[in-house]
């Protein structure tokens, strides 16, 4: 079961369509990340069959995987959502065959999509994550009981780690997404953090939920 949805560009307004969580009708690099060592697939894999796994692993990743997880110093390597008991990789996710971001093939891992900020830059970083798969909930279950207030923690290959503090929480229907506040940051402070997941009904036909969950954060201080 594939459970996000995918960005399209009708128009002049952009808004989430399909399988996958957060993609664009941009063409990038396609990047897969596992151990330490980018593919533009996983190995073996078609991009086409990729994309149709996405969301299907509902493996553990033990804490050995998390620790021995490695990104360049300035790419977010892992995050953190005390609150929601989230601790999870945060893997680099570029574009499907169809014009869609990639999504994790495993829902207990995160996607950071590689065309929005990095981590002390401006802009924006954009991570999406799974609210379930065939059997079991994703890290983004809970996303949408977050509150203004709450704690987000991003650690970076060199280790440090930042902090980001949500501000605003909101559930749209499916085709109410606006891609281009989903990509800048929601208020005046330049380094910000955006999540984005699934929630709502189950719709069969088009297998997606029917509303997605937006987090907005910013960037408080480094915590180390």
């Amino acid at each position: 079961m594939n459970s996000l949805g995918f960005w399209k560009r009708p128009n002049k307004r952009a808004i989430i369509t399909g399988p996958i969580v957060l993609g664009l009708i941009i063409i990038g690099f396609a990047t897969w990340f596992q151990g330490g060592k980018a593919t533009q697939q996983q190995p073996g894999m078609s991009p086409q069959a990729r994309q149709q796994a996405e969301g299907k692993s509902e493996g553990p990743v033990s804490d050995s995987l998390l620790a021995s997880y490695k990104v360049a110093d300035y790419l977010p390597r892992i995050i953190t959502i005390e609150k929601l008991g989230v601790t999870a990789r945060v893997l680099p996710m570029g574009v499907n065959p169809d014009g869609s971001m990639q999504a994790p093939l495993n829902i207990n891992d995160s996607g950071w999509y590689t065309k929005s900020a990095r981590p002390d830059t401006p802009g924006a970083i954009v991570i999406d994550g799974h609210v379930r798969g065939p059997t079991k909930p994703g890290i983004f279950d809970h996303l949408d009981t977050l509150v203004a207030g709450d704690v987000v923690t991003l650690e970076k290959g060199d280790r440090e780690t930042l902090e980001y503090r949500v501000v605003k929480v909101k559930t749209v229907p499916l085709d109410a997404v606006n891609m281009n506040e989903v990509l800048r940051p929601y208020t005046a402070k330049t380094e910000s953090l955006n999540l984005i997941s699934c929630t709502g009904t189950w719709q069969k036909d088009k297998k997606t939920f029917d509303k997605r969950v937006l987090v907005f954060a910013e960037q408080t201080k480094a915590a180390t």
